[in-house]
């Protein structure tokens, strides 16, 4: 393949070392033209590739974002045209309630209570 685009462009039936040797000659032609090219025009030319590279670059660059900015679009767009979402909003739960314990009342403290408030509530005539 790489003989047939370098060297021949017919098909030929050589042998692999034919085929081999005919690429290293004609690479060794083209480095020996390359020897004999003036080195102004070759930094001309190498200018004008690296130039054309890096507008290569720019371009496929800048169709990148168009495309991006696509589809960023086509997202907004889909999303605008699709009923709102309900928000549901549940309480905060505490992690951890304290449980409160309950202290027993003796029946003696609880009829005391009572006693003394039925005694401010309703005075008697016996105390003067």
């Amino acid at each position: 393949m790489v003989h047939h685009h370098c060297v021949d462009h017919q098909a030929s039936s050589f042998s692999t070392i034919n085929k081999l040797s005919h690429i290293e000659n004609q690479l060794r032609d083209l480095l020996q033209d390359l020897d004999t090219i003036p080195s102004e025009h070759l930094d001309q030319m190498r200018r004008v590739k690296d130039s054309e590279r890096r507008t290569r670059q720019r371009e496929e660059k800048l169709r990148e974002q168009q495309q991006k900015q696509k589809e960023r679009m086509r997202r907004y767009l889909e999303r605008s045209l699709e009923e709102p979402k309900k928000v549901l909003k549940k309480k905060p739960t505490p992690k951890f309630v304290p449980t409160v314990q309950k202290v027993p009342e003796s029946k003696e403290t609880g009829s005391r209570d009572e006693e003394e408030t039925r005694r401010y509530l309703f005075p008697s005539d016996e105390s003067d």
